[in-house]
């Protein structure tokens, strides 16, 4: 299976890390990434039909990955929306129906697993 992923956070190292880590494990990855919202908007936009994961940091500037988050599913319902934050008490505040998985920050490797199993 072929993968199509945009990985969306402000923070260079763990964006870079996660292109890392999902190349590292399958061949079959090809990573978009974007450093905030509007510009994860314009890559969504241009990649949507193709995209699998969409894997996006909730705090951000500009605003939060939940409004992307929502850009994403309103727009392709078939992408899995994968949110991460370092603040765990988040989870329980983010809906189902726009997010399809959480994970707390910086578990980069069980966001790999999920994705490529």
């Amino acid at each position: 299976m072929s993968y199509v992923i945009l990985v969306v956070d402000d923070d260079e190292a763990t964006r870079d890390g996660m292109k890392e880590l999902l190349e590292a494990k399958s061949e079959h990855c090809r990573i978009h990434t974007a450093n905030d919202p509007l510009e994860a908007i314009s890559l969504f936009h241009k990649y949507k039909d193709s995209l699998t994961h969409v894997v996006v940091d909730y705090f951000m500037p500009i605003d939060n990955g939940i409004e992307f988050c929502k850009v994403v599913k309103d727009n392709n319902s078939k992408i899995q929306v994968i949110l991460f934050s370092g603040n765990k008490d988040l989870e329980e505040k983010v809906s189902k129906d726009v997010v399809d998985k959480f994970f707390v920050k910086p578990n980069g490797r069980e966001v790999v697993e999920f994705i490529l199993s």
